[in-house]
């Protein structure tokens, strides 16, 4: 029972923080909010042209990219819950998802160097400064997620300690 709990944890870990990190932010229609963003740069058509084609290979290689992690956390899994596990097996499986990881996280920062050679200096400010999240503030938002899914019930946050002195 507790090799089973640990199993789904380990792959959870695994699998779906990096995966919910991957998935881009979602606009009003459930695809990406990246297309108001771009819109409001006021592209030429030269450029919408090209960032179209820049996100449709994007796009593509993303979801071959994803398909390879979830395949090998898929192997993890049944590495894991043979009777007897080769830990050596389960450590080198870890470490290839990891790099397909780190793949993935490249693709994404590849795709934006491309995108921003594209666009004019003011519109690169722009996109900058439109694109820009605190970290934090995206890693906290998953990693609630994360932990709802694993319990399967959500959490409040608690209220910070209220500050006299302000």
């Amino acid at each position: 029972m507790k090799s089973t709990t640990l199993s789904k944890i380990v792959l959870c870990m695994l699998f779906v923080v990096p995966v919910a990190f991957s998935q881009g932010r979602k606009g009003p229609d459930g695809g990406p909010s990246r297309g108001r963003t771009l819109e409001q740069l006021n592209l030429s058509d030269s450029q919408k042209k090209d960032v179209e084609k820049l996100n449709t290979d994007f796009a593509k290689q993303r979801v071959e990219q994803q398909a390879k992690i979830k395949l090998a956390a898929i192997d993890l899994h049944s590495l894991m819950k043979v009777d007897s596990p080769d830990k050596a097996a389960i450590e080198k499986k870890i470490g290839e998802i990891s790099d397909l990881q780190a793949q993935n996280r490249i693709l994404g920062v590849e795709h934006w160097f491309s995108v921003n050679k594209l666009l004019s200096p003011d519109q690169q400010k722009s996109w900058k400064h439109m694109l820009d999240r605190p970290l934090r503030e995206r890693i906290l938002a998953k990693m609630r997620q994360m932990g709802e899914r694993i319990l399967g019930r959500s959490h409040e946050r608690p209220m910070p300690p209220e500050n006299p002195e302000r």
